[in-house]
């Protein structure tokens, strides 16, 4: 149902006709009205309490359709906003599922927000680099160092916050630096802080690195589709390219690197809430992922020939995307480095 949705009403040229944003003005409506929003919202809270199965396969559908609804970042908040029990937390787990709050995330390992106590609440200090933000993102998940413990904040959007917006080659998402200089918060804007912030933001980053995933296996997927049945009709030489040997094996060679990322991407969609390794599973996902992604994209390109590197063909759309999911939260070598200390000690732990 999700695909033949977003088949309707979600055209891939949009965002790059105005922005991604108002290309989302009458598709979040009805994605809200369809429940994507309640997923995760626990069914004792008004939602539909659904693990990340059925949040992955829809993310794999949003990248088929290249789709710019800002659904990762509105996830990524209702994760954390479950962990609260307030009246904020409860009226923006409605707001979110109602598709009136529009959210933005950091990304992982963006930049540093100090937070200082106020008479009335707090004070906001710091940059965040290259935040997921939607234009007219009504609020903020970010985490920041609260008295030299980590914390988790939803905060509200205003006229306080200085916000500059990236150029970037991949419409169908929004990303910008955001300054916070003397900005207030309420104190309810806190979800979490402490031992369960650090949680929070392991769980955080894991949900971020594994959407990523499920996109790019979603996207990887339609550029394949529609490369194979390019190459079925393409005719040169008097027969259809094909039935030529070189790219029959591009072709199987490509479906392999898709299958061995959705593979992984699986694993991790399973282990995400039950094992304590699900961050560095869903990291590995993401690398892989994204990679193949890009080399698919990027054979696709070829593949068509001279109209794959034109603008009037969708063969770029793809391959832009790619690409930034593969930078999205750091490069390969970047997450490589991360990756590698607990990866060590999980192999020493299995040694001893």
């Amino acid at each position: 149902m999700a695909r033949r949705f977003l088949a309707e009403q979600a055209r891939r040229r949009a965002p790059y006709e105005t922005t991604a944003s108002q290309a989302c003005l009458s598709l979040t409506p009805k994605a809200a009205e369809l429940g994507w929003f309640l997923l995760a919202t626990p069914e004792e809270r008004g939602g539909l309490g659904q693990d990340f199965a059925a949040l992955g396969a829809l993310y794999r559908e949003l990248g088929r359709a290249l789709s710019p609804l800002p659904l990762m970042t509105a996830m990524m908040a209702v994760h954390a906003l479950r962990e609260a029990s307030s009246d904020y937390a409860n009226a923006m787990l409605d707001s979110i599922g109602a598709g009136d709050a529009v959210v933005g995330a950091q990304l992982p390992h963006g930049g540093a927000v100090h937070v200082s106590s106020a008479p009335d609440g707090f004070v906001l200090d710091g940059r965040l680099s290259h935040a997921l933000l939607p234009d007219g993102a009504t609020h903020l998940l970010l985490q920041a160092d609260l008295a030299g413990e980590p914390a988790v904040l939803l905060i509200v959007l205003d006229g306080g916050v200085a916000i500059k917006r990236h150029e970037i080659w991949d419409r169908t998402r929004e990303l910008a630096d955001v300054v916070f200089t003397g900005v207030r918060a309420s104190a309810e804007a806190i979800l979490a802080k402490g031992e369960q912030a650090v949680r929070l933001i392991a769980d955080r980053s894991a949900h971020f690195d594994l959407a990523l995933a499920c996109d790019c296996v979603g996207g990887a997927e339609q550029i394949l589709d529609e490369t194979v049945e390019y190459t079925r009709t393409r005719r040169q030489f008097g027969r259809e390219i094909g039935s030529f040997q070189a790219l029959k094996h591009r072709c199987a060679d490509m479906k392999t690197e898709l299958e061995a990322a959705k593979a992984l991407t699986a694993r991790a969609a399973s282990a995400i809430d039950s094992s304590d390794r699900a961050a560095v599973i869903a990291a590995g996902a993401k690398i892989l992922a994204a990679q193949t992604y890009r080399a698919i994209a990027m054979d696709a390109v070829q593949m068509h020939g001279g109209i794959g590197f034109t603008w009037e063909h969708d063969c770029h759309l793809f391959l832009k995307r790619a690409l930034l999911n593969e930078a999205l939260g750091g490069s390969p070598e970047d997450y490589k480095d991360r990756l590698f200390e607990p990866m060590r000690l999980a192999v020493d732990a299995a040694r001893a």
